[in-house]
């Protein structure tokens, strides 16, 4: 049976690569049907090291799925590879999706026949939950712009995600969430809406979840309250703090509204501290984010915290640089002098 893949799914799995023949003398390599099973039934082979292909499946998979990649997702072998043992089992209803071991495998439905790893797995079915999010929204059922979807993320999400604030439909849904705030690393229910494709995706680091850069993709997704499904430009994003500007400073940049991190100061603001976490404390913008001007500052000999707006800047020593704000047209300037010694 053949079935179209996703490309940037396929590049989070992951599954052996070719290793020279003294290193593995029954190597693996494919799908567990291309394998021929031994005197006692099983498939006892060796996997080299990890590299990407397809699974579907949590502790049971598809037949057709990567032995490799299946190995690595149940536990069975590290991501350098080693020897496995697979055993045939009856085909399921449907087999769930989940990320496992630093391997994301996909949802799917009926298939003819499966097979599992003894000692990680004993060949039962895992039907899908029905309540749980979609490993990415590009294989949510009727997935498309403006389809509202509810569901369950479940604790330490993993997978790749591209973008900030909206996100390109192949992202990890769940790690997506965190980076976006819309639930912490222990999980919980969120709202998922389709979106349009954008020409280009910037990404940030926002509640320990780093997103990526990405450019065009046909569709987005984003979570309601956390974001408005509007693209944005690649590179009008703010960087994560001042220091990471080179020597030509934008005349605005944006901020999403997700970021995280620590401040330091108050008006004026350490170089290390985080550019829009710093924008909310002064007021610049609000928790959904939007543009700021940045100006430059001489290094303060201390700098003074304080809780502001929702957020608390801390106090801190001498530092080299430091930053401030232009404020918008007609409003009073931001302080660009240091506190007093």
């Amino acid at each position: 049976m053949t079935r179209p893949l996703l490309p940037a799914l396929l590049g989070l799995a992951l599954v052996t690569g070719a290793a020279p023949a003294s290193a593995a003398p029954n190597p693996c390599g494919g799908a567990f049907t291309q394998h021929r099973a031994g005197g006692d039934g099983d498939v006892v082979c060796t996997c080299g090291r990890l590299a990407p292909a397809p699974v579907w499946g949590t502790s049971t998979y598809t037949a057709d799925s990567d032995l490799c990649a299946a190995a690595a997702h149940a536990g069975a072998i590290p991501a350098t590879g080693g020897e496995v043992r697979a055993r045939r089992a009856a085909g399921c209803a449907g087999y769930r999706g989940s990320f496992a071991h630093g391997v994301p495998s996909g949802a799917w439905g009926a298939f003819e026949a499966s097979f599992f790893f003894p000692g990680h797995g004993d060949g039962a079915c895992v039907l899908p939950d029905p309540d749980a999010c979609p490993l990415v929204w590009a294989v949510a059922p009727g997935h498309a712009p403006g389809v509202e979807r509810t569901c369950a993320c479940g604790s330490s999400p993993g997978g790749e995600v591209f973008g900030t604030a909206i996100y390109t439909a192949d992202s990890s849904v769940c790690a997506a969430a965190v980076h976006a705030g819309a639930v912490t690393r222990g999980g919980g229910r969120v709202t998922i809406r389709g979106a349009g494709g954008c020409g280009g995706y910037s990404g940030t680091a926002a509640n320990g979840v780093t997103s990526r850069d990405w450019g065009a993709y046909g569709e987005s997704f984003f979570f309601p309250g956390h974001g408005d499904g509007a693209c944005r430009s690649v590179g009008t994003l703010c960087p994560q703090t001042f220091e990471q500007i080179g020597a030509e400073l934008p005349a605005v940049c944006t901020c999403a509204g997700a970021e995280q991190g620590a401040i330091y100061g108050t008006g004026v603001y350490t170089a290390d501290s985080v550019i829009c976490v710093a924008a909310r404390h002064a007021g610049v913008v609000g928790a959904r984010g939007g543009e700021v001007r940045l100006v430059p500052v001489a290094g303060c000999h201390h700098y003074e915290g304080s809780a502001r707006n929702g957020v608390t800047s801390r106090a801190w020593n001498a530092y080299e640089r430091s930053f401030t704000f232009r404020p918008p047209a007609g409003a009073a300037p931001y302080p660009t002098d240091c506190p007093p010694i």
